[in-house]
């Protein structure tokens, strides 16, 4: 019976990660396709959209945080299927209060840019990138909180939503800028309205919404939502600066050393697309068990997830290491910068390994409610430990890539340490206990009138036999999806 169970598990560990991997990619895909675009709009738009993405990605993490899947799994495991509803309702009205000061930030990038020096043709190209490039700020906050939304209740469709919106970028991309003979300020509306196209897609191809009212968006609930979600934000912001610190320091090596070391980060990244995507899996099926007060499912869950990554980590790594140049060909067709790379390689598999791994590692203890605790484990490896050591191999073992990578590789090995220490007295019981408060299962479960602010899409059952299949309907009911 075990057997038959971890099976199951298994299979569903795997269509979910297929769900978020396909978003992954699509989202990688479409940073690709815009990228190639605009290189061959002109060389200087290159070096614009880069200072663009520097500033505007530094404030963006603001919107960033992605806990809805937390809150939305738990209330679905726990079976308060309005609650699902009322935490959508919460993610969107916090998450957009706070894209108005991003989206403030972003319209004021020339001035910011001035003020760290950038010379005044980038800051202007970069300052007009940004500013069309705020008005896709609503629609991403939209579809972020929707896809959480539907993932959390094992509702994977809506991911390939983000497949047709990679086609529509590239159309729309090389009608308007090409065809078109738009240029350069195309581009940031080609991106802005494929956001939009994708909200659209998962609204109308997905879900039914029906009035719905802000009484049930209470304080209560917006500060046990701010109390996971600050942590949160805070640790993509100590990650984003801790990767500018270490580039800054490949930056002193060599002039050259930079370019190898992002075009290397990249290839880390496209890894981190598969064992990501694992791992949100394995953090919804953990949050829905938690939920639903099962501490030992969650636990085995855990341990299965973990396993199926360690598994596929050392598979990676070891491809890392086996066609590094192949791997490097893709991103540069300089014989040195692809040198550097395959001499860097074993070191650089290392870190593809502990990376990959810490960051499955992480999604358990989010999907628990411990985000502070995974900001703290994320600052104390990225700033007392990953970047002290690039500093100390980079200045006293060797000025080359190797030792940038043995400094970031021994970061993410704290970090996974610590990620394992936090599992290994995790208190799987008491976390669980802690799901069934914040899925407010001592109020009444049933479901509420339209009235009483319960409209909505209604949360697909866990018991449904195919809940991919299924529409939702236009109210909250209590019979499952037939």
């Amino acid at each position: 019976m075990k057997r038959l169970l971890d099976a199951q598990e298994l299979r569903e560990l795997v269509v979910l990660s297929s769900a978020y991997f396909v978003a992954s990619a699509s989202f990688v895909a479409m940073k690709t396709t815009d990228t190639a675009i605009i290189g061959h709009v002109g060389t200087r738009f290159l070096d614009a959209t880069a200072y663009s993405d520097l500033y505007t990605a530094s404030t963006g993490v603001l919107i960033q945080g992605r806990v809805l899947g937390v809150f939305c799994s738990q209330a679905f495991g726990a079976g308060n299927y309005d609650l699902v509803n009322t935490w959508l309702k919460v993610s969107c009205v916090f998450v957009g209060a706070l894209a108005v000061p991003v989206t403030a930030s972003w319209l004021l990038t020339p001035q910011a840019l001035s003020s760290f020096g950038v010379p005044p043709r980038p800051r202007r190209d970069a300052g007009l990138y940004a500013r069309i490039l705020c008005a896709c700020i609503p629609a991403r906050v939209g579809f972020n909180q929707l896809s959480q939304y539907f993932t959390a209740q094992k509702v994977t469709r809506p991911s390939y939503v983000s497949v047709a919106a990679v086609a529509a970028n590239a159309a729309l991309g090389l009608g308007l800028v090409f065809g078109a003979r738009l240029g350069f300020a195309a581009c940031p509306a080609v991106t802005s309205a494929v956001e939009y196209v994708q909200l659209v897609g998962i609204l109308l191809f997905f879900g039914r919404p029906t009035p719905a009212t802000l009484s049930d968006v209470t304080r209560a609930r917006l500060a046990e939502f701010a109390g996971l979600y600050v942590p949160a934000v805070l640790a993509v912001a100590s990650d984003f600066w801790r990767l500018s610190a270490v580039g800054a320091i490949a930056a002193t090596i060599s002039q050259d050393s930079l370019g190898v070391f992002n075009a290397s980060y990249r290839i880390m990244w496209l890894t981190l697309t598969i064992a990501g995507s694992l791992g949100a899996a394995v953090g919804t099926k953990v949050a829905i068990a938690l939920g639903a007060n099962e501490p030992r499912k969650a636990r085995r869950l855990a341990r299965l997830g973990i396993s199926l990554a360690v598994s596929l980590l050392f598979f990676m790594a070891l491809l890392v290491f086996a066609i590094p140049r192949q791997l490097a060909l893709v991103f540069t067709s300089d014989e040195n910068l692809v040198k550097k790379f395959v001499d860097a390689r074993s070191l650089i598999s290392a870190a593809v390994f502990f990376m990959n791994l810490a960051v499955v590692l992480e999604r358990v203890p989010v999907a628990c409610g411990r985000t502070r605790l995974v900001f703290v484990c994320g600052f104390v490896a990225s700033w007392l430990v990953q970047t002290p050591a690039v500093y100390c191999c980079v200045t006293f073992w060797r000025r080359d890539l190797r030792a940038v990578y043995l400094g970031v590789a021994l970061g993410y090995a704290a970090l996974s340490l610590l990620y394992a220490a936090l599992l290994f007295t995790s208190d799987f019981d008491a976390y669980a206990f802690e799901a069934t408060l914040r899925s407010e299962v001592h109020a009444s479960t049933q479901q509420r009138d339209d009235d009483d602010g319960g409209g909505g899409y209604r949360p697909l059952r866990d018991d449904d036999d195919d809940c991919e299949d299924n529409v939702l309907p236009l109210k909250p009911t209590n019979r499952a999806v037939e």
